[in-house]
């Protein structure tokens, strides 16, 4: 496994507050922070056409993410979502969609367990993600 990276138990129950919104589809935000710390999240509405299955951040959530962040020491990390049927590893979909950006992918699985994951050009899994170690304080 990789580096830890930090949340706060505070965001973790809200990352699971908004998966339980909406158990049966895929849910997802936006991860804020620095390298080593998750500080803050932002839901964002899953517009792909198929939830249940797939996930696709609303675009204008990210885009007015990217802008408040400007001038500011937080960046935008990646992106958590749910396996509403699944574990909390990356999909053969997941590996597909990832970018080799360096990007947090924080997944939740249908039993709520969290994994954290960045998406490299190289990983360990499915060539695309390495594992990281999720500390939850």
């Amino acid at each position: 496994m990789g580096m830890a990276v930090t949340i706060s138990s505070r965001l973790a129950d809200k990352i699971l507050a908004d998966i339980e919104s909406d158990p049966a589809h895929e849910r997802c935000g936006l991860l804020i922070g620095n390298r080593r710390a998750i500080t803050a999240i932002r839901p964002a509405a899953n517009i792909h056409p198929d939830p249940a299955r797939f996930f696709e951040a609303d675009p204008h959530i990210l885009i007015a993410t990217q802008r408040a962040l400007r001038g500011t020491e937080a960046k935008m990390l990646g992106h958590y979502h749910s396996h509403p049927t699944g574990d909390a590893m990356p999909s053969h979909w997941d590996a597909k969609m990832a970018a080799a950006d360096g990007r947090y992918w924080l997944i939740i699985g249908k039993d709520r367990s969290m994994t954290l994951w960045q998406s490299i050009a190289s990983g360990a899994l499915y060539g695309r993600f390495n594992q990281l170690i999720l500390d939850i304080l």
